[in-house]
C-alpha cells in the first residue's frame, strides 16, 4: 500500500503564497507519476535538496518527497488534497493519504491495535536481539539497534532514539537511533525537550535510571495510548537485560582499573635494589641438566658465588642417566624451576625427540635458559662457561616480573 502525507511548510497572508510538503512510502514509480500530473495541471513541483530532507524528521520515514508552491487564490489546501486523492484512486495498488495544515504531526491511525498473539510474537523478537548481544560478543549495540527497528517497523516512527547511561557517573551517554540518517543534533535535542509529537519514557530498573527512550511517529502510526502499551511491555522485558550488561562492564571497568594500579606499583618497584636482587636470587629455583666435565660440587660452589642458593639448585650431570629424564618438567606449566642451564645431553631423551630443539624452537614454553658453551659454541659445561652461564642467565631472569617479588 502507498502512504502519502501532505503538510503545510510556510504560508505568506500578504502574497497568497503557500508552500505544501507531500511524501510517499511505497512504489517510487507512483511517487514519480503523481509528480508528472501534477506539473501538467501546471502545479509548481520541486525537489527538496538534501540538506532540507535531513532536517525534515517526516522524511525518515517516507521514501520520497517534494513541495508544491501553489497560490491560495487558486488552490485551497483541501482542494489540492482532494484533487490528489482522487488521481491515486486511479492507481493499481491502494492508497493512504493524510494531511495536516500544521508542522506537528499530529494525526494518527486510529484503527491500528495489537492483540495478544502479537505480543507473543513480539516476546520473540526481543529474545532474537538478545540472542544477537551474546552472538556478537556481548555487544549491546546490536541489542539496541534490533530494539529500536522493532519500534519503527511495528508503530510505522518516522525515528526512534535511545540513550543508555555511562557506566560512571562522569562517563558519557551511549546515543542510537534509527534510521542513522537522522541529524544527530536533533535527537539529542529531543531527550531536552518536551515536545508534544515526540514520545519519551525512562527505563530504569532497581532504583536506577538506565536510559530514556525517544519515539516520533509519524501519520501513520497507531494512537498514543497504544504506543504507550507497546512501549511499556518493551520496556518490562528489556529493563533487567540492560541493567545486567551494565553491571558486567562496571565490573570489568573495576578489574581493569585494579589490574592497571596493580601494574603502576611493579612500576615503581624497578628498578630492583642491588640488596634486594641478592635476596630474590637466592630464593630462585635452577636446573642444570647436561653431561658435566667437573664435579657437582664444585657446581654448587660457583653457582653459590653467582647468587644462588645451593638448596634450590637440581643437578642432573650424569649424561648416562639423561635419557630417563622426563622433560615434561622443564616445561613453564608443569615446572618448578625458574631458569634452566643445559649442556651436552642426547638426543632421546624421555616425552623429547630432541630438547635442544625444543628449548631453541619453542622457548615461550620453557623458563629462561642459557647453553653452557665453548668459545666455538659446542655444549660443554666447564668452569668457565658455566660462570659465562650462569651470568647470562641471572640478566634473562631479571627481565622476568616474578624476579621482582619479594
Amino acid at each position: 500500500m502507498n502512504k502519502i502525507f501532505m503538510t503545510c511548510l510556510k504560508r505568506s497572508k500578504a502574497s497568497n503564497e503557500a508552500t505544501l510538503a507531500v511524501f510517499l512510502k511505497g512504489n517510487k514509480d507512483d511517487a514519480d507519476d503523481l509528480m508528472g500530473f501534477l506539473r501538467n495541471q501546471n502545479i509548481d513541483i520541486t525537489f527538496m535538496p538534501e540538506i532540507e530532507k535531513k532536517g525534515i524528521p517526516e522524511f525518515a520515514y517516507f521514501d520520497e518527497g517534494f513541495k508544491i508552491n501553489i497560490h491560495t487564490n487558486r488552490w485551497s489546501f483541501y482542494e489540492l488534497r482532494s484533487y490528489i486523492n482522487s488521481y491515486t484512486n486511479t492507481w493499481d495498488e491502494d492508497s493512504l493519504l493524510r494531511e495536516t495544515m500544521s508542522k506537528e504531526l499530529r494525526t494518527c491511525d486510529e484503527n491500528k491495535v495489537f492483540d495478544d498473539r502479537f505480543f507473543v510474537e513480539l516476546s520473540r523478537k526481543i529474545d532474537h536481539c538478545e540472542d544477537l548481544y551474546y552472538e556478537e560478543n556481548s555487544s549491546i549495540d546490536f541489542f539496541m539497534n534490533g530494539i529500536l527497528k522493532i519500534f519503527n517497523e511495528n508503530l510505522e516512527l518516522n525515528w526512534s532514539a535511545t540513550k543508555l547511561k555511562g557506566i560512571r557517573q562522569n562517563y558519557s551517554d551511549h546515543l542510537y537511533y534509527v534510521p542513522t540518517t537522522i541529524i544527530r543534533k536533533e535527537i539529542i535535542k529531543s531527550f531536552e525537550s518536551d515536545k508534544k509529537e515526540t514520545i519519551i519514557k525512562p527505563i530504569n530498573f532497581c532504583n536506577e535510571h538506565l536510559a530514556d527512550i525517544v519515539l516520533s511517529p509519524s501519520p501513520y502510526s497507531p494512537k498514543k495510548s497504544v504506543i504507550n502499551k507497546f512501549l511499556d511491555f518493551v520496556i518490562m522485558h528489556i529493563d533487567d537485560f540492560i541493567f545486567g550488561d551494565l553491571k558486567h562492564k562496571r565490573r570489568i571497568f573495576k578489574l581493569e582499573a585494579e589490574i592497571a594500579e596493580l601494574k603502576n606499583e611493579q612500576l615503581t618497584t624497578r628498578p630492583v635494589l642491588e640488596e634486594r636482587t641478592e635476596h630474590v636470587k637466592r630464593k630462585l629455583r635452577l636446573i642444570i641438566i647436561g653431561g658435566s666435565r667437573i664435579k657437582n660440587d664444585i657446581i654448587l660452589s660457583l653457582c653459590r658465588k653467582a647468587g644462588f642458593d645451593k638448596r634450590n639448585i637440581d643437578l642432573h650431570t650424569d649424561y648416562g642417566k639423561l635419557p630417563s629424564f622426563d622433560t615434561n618438567n622443564l616445561l613453564k606449566i608443569r615446572s618448578k624451576y625458574e631458569g634452566i642451564i643445559i649442556g651436552p645431553m642426547p638426543h632421546s631423551m624421555k616425552n623429547c625427540f630432541n630438547l635442544i630443539h625444543d628449548l631453541r624452537e619453542k622457548p615461550q614454553d620453557y623458563p629462561p635458559f642459557v647453553e653452557a658453551a665453548d668459545k666455538e659454541q659446542h655444549l660443554k659445561v666447564t668452569k668457565n662457561s658455566l660462570k659465562i652461564a650462569l651470568d647470562k642467565l641471572c640478566k634473562k631472569m631479571h627481565a622476568v616480573d616474578n624476579y621482582a617479588v619479594v
